[in-house]
């Protein structure tokens, strides 16, 4: 499937559709369980780097930091922010958009 658009998308899920989004590069990864990711191959230039969580409490649920590669040395990235609960289903009715599948 195609996305035109940036963003959250319910993808159709009652476990996980609000943990889905889409986003517009090819520089892009999940952390481990540790919190880490490697970023490998980069090309020479600024970033923006974005940190999203779909529970942080920050503007568009991210925290963003200009980066420029290549870069010799490990960065930590800390959160500025507290963290909303995980949602919970309230009744069967928020998935009533998934009858007649």
């Amino acid at each position: 499937m195609r996305f035109e658009q940036t963003g959250h998308v319910s993808m159709g899920c009652n476990v996980h559709d609000w943990m889905s989004v889409v986003v517009d590069t090819p520089f892009y990864a999940v952390t481990n369980l540790q919190g880490i990711v490697t970023f490998e191959h980069l090309p020479a230039d600024d970033f923006k780097l974005v940190v999203w969580h779909p529970q942080l409490k920050m503007s568009d649920n991210q925290q963003v930091k200009p980066v420029h590669f290549p870069s010799a040395n490990t960065m930590t990235i800390t959160l500025q922010a507290d963290f909303d609960s995980i949602p919970s289903q309230q009744s069967l009715d928020e998935f009533e958009f998934l009858e007649g599948y």
